[in-house]
């Protein structure tokens, strides 16, 4: 059983992952965490989510939850991202990472805070995409003097662009076809983290059931 924190519990995702964990038995749900003067800070997370009480205070405070008997699920913004990983990083908690749009200076942060604990960051956590990233790979190796270009479309509220997915297609393009150099994954996942983040989802969400995906190697643009 992993003991869970759901950073951006008032938000759609963090609500979404809260209903998840309420109707599993397999984690527990111990700490939610909003940004401070969000209208949800100290209301009952399960209540926040549609689920019924839990028993657990959204609050603003991430590093009273995170001790390294937890994990946490953070699907907020890059900054606060990048915050909970400084306070993650310090009290050895796991968290996996599903917030987008980090500059090239928030990612080499990021890399280096990722290495001190059980850390995964990933663009998209979504099965179908993290196939499609590889099945990319496999025709970018088989068709090098092709060129390539990756378009997308989205909502118009979309807050980075272009997003984390179309950066990491692009990225895996770039290393095969146009021999850019690559460097570690923004996927920063060594064997046990994985294994957490896919534990978690897999019992969470049955998608992700009896499914096991390689991390994606992507790479900076230079």
């Amino acid at each position: 059983m992993a003991n869970l924190i759901v950073a951006g519990a008032g938000g759609r995702m963090g609500r979404l992952l809260i209903g998840l964990i309420a109707n599993d038995r397999t984690h527990k749900l111990v700490g939610a965490v909003e940004a401070a003067g969000v209208s949800t800070v100290g209301a009952d997370a399960g209540e926040t989510a549609g689920a019924g009480s839990l028993g657990v205070k959204i609050t603003a405070d991430y590093a009273a939850l995170a001790r390294p008997d937890t994990v946490t699920l953070d699907f907020t913004n890059a900054a606060a991202a990048l915050e909970h990983l400084e306070i993650a990083s310090k009290a050895g908690a796991a968290i996996v990472i599903g917030a987008t749009g980090f500059t090239p200076e928030m990612e080499g942060r990021a890399r280096e805070l990722a290495a001190k604990t059980r850390t995964v960051i990933a663009p998209n956590m979504s099965l179908g995409v993290n196939v499609l990233t590889k099945i990319v790979a496999e025709v970018a190796a088989l068709l090098p003097d092709f060129d390539a270009e990756v378009l997308e479309i989205h909502h118009r509220t979309k807050v980075d662009a272009p997003s984390g997915t179309a950066l990491a297609l692009g990225r895996v393009v770039s290393s095969l076809i146009y021999g850019v150099r690559p460097t570690d994954p923004l996927t920063f996942a060594t064997v046990a983290s994985l294994l957490i983040a896919v534990g978690v989802f897999a019992t969470i969400v049955p998608a992700y059931r009896a499914t096991r995906v390689e991390p994606i190697r992507t790479l900076r643009d230079e």
